[in-house]
């Protein structure tokens, strides 16, 4: 079936070597056997730094092919300085890369931890197996949610979130702040209600001590209002008990008198305090 989109760059990193050495053979039988049928049937087009013809400066170019091409895959095998170059520009690009190597060679302790496809180009059957494994890696690569993985990106990784764990103590502690804060604030308000509490307490008392009907408490009446009512009521009572004793002669009289007098100082004395004066039930 003949691919319905144009095929994508798969550029291919790897020890090229001058022409007719041991190097550009393996290279090229690399090329053609393992890499070309795969990725071509994944709708890839291959290309290496030596295939490209454009004028210019090669180098730039093979970096721009690094940095922009959708798929790169790097052979590994004899740990050519070049290979490495190239690969850690394409890491820091946090892009995906397929890591391949000549089996039996030893990897590098920095990528060493990485899944590396090992190839056997003298064996047909580690040929195809390594064919499969190819596939599926590009495969999952071309998924949506693949997130790829390097050195460079899990250093980034870290960092980020040894960033983000200290922006997060930091919002700790400005949430801690604002919430000492906010405690400090509510027991101000507490004890502040307690001391309305307190007052509204003593001034019930004091209405109580009125003997005023309990419609007054409810009626939204000043407590200078109630006092006014209270000592008009008082200063009737007095009257009546001066006229009854006008002889001043009798001492229950008398004593009732003197009663009467206080009360009315006492109400005239919480008419004099503000806090009582004004507040309104």
């Amino acid at each position: 079936m003949e691919p319905t989109h144009p095929p994508k760059t798969c550029f291919i990193i790897c020890p090229i070597g001058e022409e007719n050495t041991e190097i550009r053979k393996n290279s090229d039988l690399f090329f053609k056997y393992v890499i070309q049928p795969v990725v071509e049937k994944l709708n890839y087009a291959p290309i290496r730094a030596d295939h490209m013809n454009e004028s210019g400066m090669i180098k730039f170019q093979i970096i721009d092919k690094i940095i922009t091409s959708p798929l790169v895959i790097a052979d590994l095998t004899n740990n050519n300085p070049n290979v490495f170059y190239e690969l850690a520009v394409r890491h820091a690009m946090k892009k995906p890369c397929v890591l391949m190597k000549t089996e039996g060679q030893e990897t590098p302790f920095d990528i060493d931890d990485m899944r590396i496809i090992s190839y056997d180009l003298k064996n047909p059957e580690k040929v195809e197996e390594a064919r499969k494994r190819l596939y599926e890696q590009i495969k999952n690569m071309d998924n949506s949610v693949y997130k790829y993985l390097n050195p460079i990106t899990l250093a980034y990784t870290y960092k980020n979130l040894a960033r983000s764990l200290a922006d997060l103590e930091n919002t700790e502690d400005d949430i801690l702040t604002l919430i000492l804060g906010s405690i400090a604030e509510f027991n101000s308000t507490v004890n502040e209600m307690r001391k309305e509490v307190s007052n509204l307490n003593g001034t019930f008392s004091f209405l109580d001590s009125l003997g005023l009907p309990s419609i007054f408490k409810e009626s939204g009446t000043t407590y200078e209002e109630m006092a006014d009512v209270k000592i008009a009521q008082l200063k009737r009572e007095l009257k009546e008990k001066s006229d009854l004793n006008k002889k001043g002669d009798d001492p229950l009289l008398r004593d009732d008198i003197e009663r009467i007098k206080r009360e009315i100082r006492r109400i005239n004395g919480f008419k004099k305090s503000p806090d009582d004066l004004f507040f309104d039930l």
